[in-house]
């Protein structure tokens, strides 16, 4: 690879390559208006990882609360901003759903001095009663992720509008955020905490619970799965509405169908995977390798857009999860697969409208592809008995979605293009335009027009790949059998 090139934002006595010493160890240098960096020291430099990090399981032996909290809040690194006296209002007379809300927002909120008597006094006891039996502590670098962020978001600014225009448009954000730049969009350190509880849980199915304070997560799992009744899933309000779910089968499902023998020791290998997955995507969107183009010149627009593409996609991966409603789970998942498939061709350069790289993530061969992926990741951690389980669940998603799709005309039973032509059919459905060009006909004239069961399980295995192998992954081409 060529040296790294920032173009337009080498400016001359400033602290700029200190900053990029001190934070990222990377020797740079101002050559007339560029920053560079030597290729050698990027490449000692990036990846970042470590970001997310995952420590020691603990087994939630009765008897053992404090000795068991203080092992947990050990891994806090960040203090927590001293919120004053907050009064907070417990939920009462429904049952485990107000106590959980209550030590949820009651750890969010205590003195650091104070959360090891949270933890051991309300969180582990009531975590236990609903049946955890381990926890492990996920924490994140916020000083390391943020530096990453902002870095990219300042070079940026700077380069579109000049560092004074630049400068002026980031102080008038911090003094209100509504007005802050990509903050809409951009992640933030935390949300990498978020991205995690979005790939442990397909309700009623749940791997592990999480509670949080600023800069880390507890996962509480069980001996196995948890499988929660539709009104812990669905919340209060929900038992007091009627479904309304056109387009949905009577038995659409979401997340890993058919997994087995996900016990005790396998639900920590998988929650391993997400966590080191997670750290290696953000690893990888913050490698500025991964964004150069054939001059060296870093594309720094491509890099944001990369960044905020991920966080969109994880809001839908995670939005598919806060209920049971089918409706809300189909389109999310439409919604995710139009982020996945313009990853694609943003920063994979694939072919084809949007429409050609939707199929493309739909068909066969990208099954294959996932299974590789996956398979690989997991065997070079050991992990074979859930390499074995994933696979499966993969392969099984993408069949069952191809054999009823085909099950509504001859034309789908005989062509895979057909078959994928039709997901983007019922895709336009979410965005107004399926009365347009004879869809609404071909998709409901003389079949039901529903959706396949295992629809929005497709973008959830479809991020278990990306976060496996990002760049193999953004950069594959798919190919649909003729």
């Amino acid at each position: 690879m060529p040296d790294l090139i920032y173009p337009g934002v080498g400016v001359r006595g400033s602290s700029i390559c200190d900053y990029l010493h001190q934070h990222f160890s990377l020797q740079a240098s101002i050559v007339g208006a560029n920053i560079v960096v030597a290729e050698s020291d990027a490449a000692r430099a990036f990846p970042f990882t470590g970001i997310l990090a995952q420590h020691g399981q603990l087994e939630l032996t009765p008897g053992n609360e404090i000795d068991i909290a203080q092992q947990m809040a050990a891994q806090i690194k960040v203090r927590q901003p001293d919120l004053g006296n907050i009064e907070i209002k417990v939920v009462r007379d429904f049952g485990v759903l107000g106590d959980v809300a209550a030590a949820r927002d009651r750890l969010a909120a205590a003195a650091p001095e104070d959360v090891v008597r949270e933890l051991a006094t309300n969180v582990i006891p009531l975590l236990r009663k609903i049946g955890a039996t381990h926890v492990t502590t996920i924490t994140v670098d916020m000083v390391r992720a943020q530096g990453m962020l902002s870095l990219t978001r300042i070079f940026c600014l700077s380069q579109k509008f000049g560092f004074a225009k630049a400068a002026e448009i980031i102080g008038a954000g911090h003094k209100d955020r509504d007005i802050e730049p990509l903050g809409g969009v951009l992640p933030s350190p935390v949300d990498l905490l978020s991205f995690i509880d979005a790939l442990m849980r397909f309700p009623p199915v749940v791997l592990s619970l999480s509670m949080r304070r600023l800069d880390c997560s507890w996962q509480f799992q069980n001996r196995g799965m948890w499988a929660f009744p539709r009104p812990l899933c669905n919340g209060f309000l929900g038992e007091f509405s009627a479904d309304l779910d056109p387009l949905a089968p009577r038995d659409l499902v979401s997340g890993l169908p058919g997994l087995r023998n996900m016990d005790e020791q396998n639900v920590w290998r998988y929650l391993n995977l997400i966590t080191r997955g997670i750290d290696g995507l953000f690893g990888w969107l913050g490698d500025p390798r991964n964004f150069q183009n054939a001059d060296g010149t870093v594309d720094l627009m491509r890099q944001l857009q990369g960044f905020s593409a991920i966080h969109l996609l994880f809001a839908d991966l995670a939005a598919m999860q806060f209920s049971t409603d089918a409706h809300n789970r189909i389109s999310f998942a439409m919604s995710a697969l139009d982020k996945l498939a313009n990853l694609r061709i943003e920063l994979g350069n694939a072919t084809g409208p949007d429409k050609v790289a939707f199929g493309r993530l739909c068909c066969a061969d990208q099954a294959r592809h996932l299974v590789d992926i996956i398979t690989r990741f997991c065997r070079d951690r050991n992990y074979d008995e859930l390499s074995a389980q994933l696979s499966t669940s993969v392969s099984r998603v993408y069949r069952e979605l191809h054999e009823q799709i085909s099950k509504q005309g001859a034309a789908y039973k005989a062509s895979e293009q057909a078959r994928v032509d039709r997901l983007w059919s019922q895709r336009n459905i979410r965005h107004g335009t399926f009365l347009r060009g004879q869809q609404f006909e071909s998709l409901f004239l003389e079949a039901s027009g529903k959706a396949a069961r295992t629809l929005p399980s497709i973008p959830f295995v479809l991020a278990l790949g990306l976060i496996c192998d990002p760049g193999p992954f953004v950069t594959y081409d798919p190919q649909i059998k003729s």
